[in-house]
């Protein structure tokens, strides 16, 4: 009865990394990203509230600090998609608003890999077009 108590504080102790079998080191959690400390990212969409129908509409989608990676950009009419982009942050998108209605522009930050950012997702911005 001992010896299996034992085999059991011992296997409990081992699945924990708490005691290793050939005296190496104790086990290292694995993690997703190269860097633990990760810096926060924030996005936004700059651009017009109001445009006339039938005019280049300029956005530009903005991350705080000085991130490394692409944004996408995505324009849509209700479901339907207007434009779709990958770019850098800060970089300016133009999109011509042919039909009048709401245009809704959503940004997504992706950072490069091996660096310390944060991916992010802008709020929805919304144009109306008259």
């Amino acid at each position: 009865m001992k010896k299996v108590i034992a085999s059991l504080f011992t296997a409990t102790l081992m699945a924990a990394g708490l005691v290793t079998v050939s005296g190496g080191t104790s086990a290292n959690a694995a993690t997703s990203h190269v860097y633990p400390n990760t810096v926060g990212t924030a996005t936004k969409v700059n651009g017009p509230k109001k445009v006339k129908h039938g005019k280049r509409v300029r956005v530009r989608p903005v991350v705080s600090s000085a991130a490394k990676g692409t944004v996408t950009v995505t324009i849509r009419r209700g479901r339907t998609l207007v434009k779709r982009v990958h770019v850098a942050p800060g970089t300016r998108v133009y999109f011509r608003a042919r039909k009048s209605g709401k245009y809704f522009i959503k940004a997504v930050y992706t950072p490069a890999p091996n660096t310390a950012f944060k991916a992010s997702t802008s709020k929805k911005k919304v144009i109306r077009v008259k």
